[in-house]
Order: C-alpha cells, then sequence, then structure tokens
C-alpha cells in the first residue's frame, strides 16, 4: 500500500513507505479513533523529516543540507520545507519542537485518500477528531512488535524509526523500553527519532508534575 492510497490493510509483503502517515495510523485507539494532541505533533514532525529524506527533498548525504524549495500554502510537505527555508528556524531539531504542522495536519492527507473521516471536537486536543474506516491495522502492530521482540530484524532503518516514536507515544501498548538501547538501528534517523522521543518523554513528565501539583 502507497502513503497516499486507500486501501485497508497492512501487510509484510509491503514495507512501510512513510514514517509520519504510518505512525498516525499506528495511533487509532480501540475506538476506532486518534486524537493527535502535543505529544504526536513533535514525533509526525520528526517522521515527517524522515519522509523527507526519503523522498530526496533533504539530501544531507555529502555533509551539506539540500532543502528542496517549498511553498507555504502547499502540500504539508511544501509547508515543511518551506518553514526549514524561510521560518527562521536554526535547526531541523528546533522545527521538531516549534515547527507549524501539526499531527492533524499531516491526518487530512488520510482524510483525502477516503481511508479516514475527521469530525470537529472542539473540547478535544486539536478541536477534530479522526476515524479510520478499519480495525487498527492489526497486521502493522503484529510486524512492529515483532521487530520490539527482536523475532524479526527491521527492513530499514526508518521502519525501526517508526517504532520507537510509536512506542513512546504508548501507540504499541507500551512495555518496550529496551528499544531506547537500539537507538543505533534508527540509523542516520537517530537523531531525529532521539530529539523527539526525549521532548516527548519531558512533555510527559511535566504534565504528570503539574498533574501531582508541583511535587510539593
Amino acid at each position: 500500500m502507497t502513503s497516499g492510497g486507500g486501501q485497508d490493510w497492512y501487510t509484510d509483503a509491503e514495507p512501510i513507505d512513510s514514517v509520519a502517515l504510518w505512525l498516525l495510523r499506528l495511533g487509532i485507539d480501540r475506538r476506532g479513533q486518534l486524537t493527535a494532541g502535543p505529544p504526536w505533533d513533535l514525533a509526525v514532525r520528526a517522521g515527517v523529516l524522515i519522509d523527507l529524506r526519503l523522498t530526496g527533498r533533504i539530501d544531507d548525504s555529502d555533509n551539506t543540507t539540500y532543502i528542496d524549495e517549498g511553498a507555504p500554502d502547499g502540500e504539508y510537505e511544501d509547508v515543511v520545507c518551506d518553514q526549514l527555508l524561510h521560518g527562521g528556524f536554526d535547526s531541523e531539531t528546533s522545527w521538531i519542537d516549534r515547527g507549524r504542522v501539526r499531527a492533524r495536519d499531516v491526518a487530512q492527507r488520510l482524510v483525502d485518500a477516503g481511508e479516514w473521516r475527521v469530525k470537529a471536537a472542539p473540547l478535544r486536543p486539536g478541536g477534530r477528531v479522526f476515524r479510520a474506516q478499519q480495525d487498527r491495522y492489526p497486521a502493522l502492530r503484529e510486524h512492529l512488535d515483532a521487530i520490539a521482540q527482536d523475532a524479526r530484524p527491521a527492513r530499514s532503518h526508518h521502519e525501526f524509526a517508526t517504532l520507537v516514536l510509536a512506542d513512546q507515544l504508548f501507540a504499541l501498548g507500551g512495555g518496550h523500553g529496551a528499544l531506547e538501547l537500539r537507538w543505533d538501528e534508527c540509523g542516520p534517523y537517530e537523531p531525529l527519532v532521539q530529539h523527539a522521543s526525549i521532548r516527548i518523554r519531558t512533555r510527559a513528565a511535566m504534565a504528570q508534575l503539574g498533574a501531582s501539583g508541583g511535587g510539593g
């Protein structure tokens, strides 16, 4: 299945071809919904930066970074390139922190493809709830869980990056903490994944501290 396709099922025969979009698919909960809050924004922005490398719109293979020219009002890939070039960000990691592309902006791609639906939800983070048309992508979850358990190898660095980011968001149910000992399996994407993961954990810790009244 291609990242923009409307087919229902992931299969082992078809590798993950977009970190950001497959990560969002893993966020579908037991109600068939995704509520994309700030931690998802961080993870999806890291995923988009990886995807732009996969498609050649970012290239740092020769020790210099090339970023394709984008557009502020185009598809989300164009918006990201435009922000990186003209948005005043001093690094890609600073864009992960403060970029103006959110998970819901990327999720709209799945809505446009007919794979998901979206409805307004003013009281939810982001003001929208996305709903999948089918059951939580079980084959994808089984595949990534097997990689997490070291029962099968990841087929690419970006596939492992998808697994790590999903685990940080508890999209796979948690319990895979040892993945942090395997950062290197993200290959050249390790700095992006590690940065997003640290920011996600920091946000979670701050939220927990706030919920407990500031620790005394």
